[in-house]
């Protein structure tokens, strides 16, 4: 039990273990660079300048990269000299429609591809050499931003409201369970 305690307050932690934002800034982007390039170039020479092989993610590597980044971001929030960020309002707004966003993008890019696949012959293997295959990859993507937009209306701006309601329904139930084992099943049946 002392262990499992112990992972909590690690998973929970909320104070980062580097403090100054810059430090634990420059020591992310130096545990990434030097972690994500100089196993490749060493260990594997012949796969150094394509980083799409595989041989160059090796688990321990991206584990201590995600925990500088988490420490980054901790010791950013708790910053007494960091401000916040011009446009911080747009990306609040923005980002409350990312699941949305990464729920939905695939399938209107693909319907959006499949028309202009049918209409102008642009669309699946679009090879980045004429302005009306841009337009229209640019046009999906908008598409999909507003769709993903749309979708968040009816399904992320419930969030709370879902919650408090299955919240609610869960302390109904559980206060119904209690009863009952407090006041004993009685047997209806002769």
């Amino acid at each position: 039990m002392r262990n499992k305690d112990s992972l909590i307050c690690l998973c929970q932690s909320r104070r980062p273990i580097i403090k100054s934002a810059l430090l634990s800034s420059c020591l992310f982007v130096f545990v990434t660079v030097f972690l994500r390039t100089v196993p490749v170039v060493f260990h594997y020479p012949q796969s150094a300048t394509n980083f799409d092989h595989g041989a160059n993610y090796f688990f321990p590597f991206d584990l201590l990269v995600a925990a500088a980044f988490a420490n980054m971001l901790v010791s950013f929030k708790h910053s007494a000299n960091l401000k916040s960020p011009p446009g911080a309002l747009v990306n609040r707004q923005l980002s409350g429609f990312s699941f949305s966003l990464y729920c939905i993008h695939f399938p209107v890019l693909y319907f959006v591809a499949s028309i202009s696949m049918r209409l102008f012959g642009v669309g699946f293997h679009y090879a980045g050499n004429d302005y009306v295959g841009a337009l229209l990859v640019s046009i999906g993507v908008v598409t999909a931003i507003a769709a993903a937009f749309a979708f968040s209306r009816i399904t992320e701006i419930h969030t709370d409201t879902v919650r408090a309601r299955i919240t609610s329904l869960i302390e109904r139930r559980a206060t119904t369970v209690k009863s009952l084992a407090e006041g004993g099943w009685k047997e209806t049946r002769k």
